[in-house]
């Protein structure tokens, strides 16, 4: 197992969802950046959700994600967060290559 994933596991299990929103979307960055290392991804914790906002290429993807609903994706399993961000962001219009994985 990688560390990625021992580091997933334990704030999965820890009820750390703050960090991991944050562990997720630095993943994301990461595989963004193998593309393109101009992009960014940027979380900002408000009142009662969390927001996401992707500068990918020339365009910018913001998503929000619920506080309650990112603790049920923690306890439902380890990528489960990765997999409801990913969803919003192509909603939103962010496009992404085959190899552009969480």
């Amino acid at each position: 197992m990688s560390l990625s994933g021992l580091v997933r596991g334990y704030l999965c299990k820890k009820d750390l969802t703050d960090e991991l929103v944050r562990h997720v979307a630095e993943s994301l960055e990461r595989r963004l950046q193998s593309e393109d290392e101009r992009c960014r991804v940027k979380v900002q914790k408000l009142e009662n959700f969390y927001e996401i906002v992707v500068y990918h290429t020339q365009h910018v993807h913001a998503v929000a994600l619920d506080v309650k609903k990112a603790g049920e994706l923690q306890k439902k399993h380890p990528y489960a967060l990765d997999e409801q961000l990913l969803v919003q962001l192509k909603k939103v219009g962010l496009r992404l290559s085959e190899n552009v994985y969480v």
